[in-house]
């Protein structure tokens, strides 16, 4: 799906980078990776209040982690071009792009027989915006600054 996906956003005008390789076929590893672990799959144990408290955490986190690896510019994944490209054709913000495409993957899932649960809904409403806030604090973050000249100077006495 992931491939159809890239194919569609490349056709709509999205380029194509190492990133977009890479989370295209890295996600999924990590995932499956990630719950191997007893540790991870005990989280689902814990009280309602803890879960919850986790899925913000996870989503802000996600949607920081979506602003550094497309600000890098090196291509993004499959739903993160077409979110880029969907953004820049209609002219709508980064977040309800983003949004109505976890939507239509959420109704798609579902349709073909896929669980949705508080937590599905949760990360699909707000994961874009969540991408999008990132987006502007890095945009005011100094890591986002180009560097001044005297910032590239070699400092006084510094070997060259």
């Amino acid at each position: 799906m992931g491939i159809v996906v890239l194919v569609v956003a490349r056709l709509l005008g999205s380029s194509v980078g190492v990133g977009t390789i890479g989370n295209a076929v890295l996600i999924g590893l990590y995932i499956e990776l990630l719950v191997s672990f007893e540790s991870v799959r005990a989280l689902a144990e814990w009280p309602l209040a803890g879960r919850f408290a986790l899925l913000g955490v996870g989503i802000l986190l996600m949607g920081a982690g979506t602003a550094f690896y497309i600000g890098a510019g090196m291509g993004a994944g499959p739903r993160d071009s077409l979110m880029v490209v969907g953004s820049r054709r209609t002219g709508y913000r980064i977040g309800i792009v983003r949004a109505a495409i976890e939507l239509a993957a959420l109704v798609a899932g579902f349709a073909l027989g896929g669980t949705v649960g508080l937590g599905t809904v949760a990360f699909a409403l707000l994961i874009g915006p969540a991408v999008e806030l990132c987006f502007g604090l890095l945009r005011r973050s100094p890591l986002a600054r180009p560097p001044r000249p005297a910032e590239l100077r070699p400092a006084a006495g510094a070997l060259h």
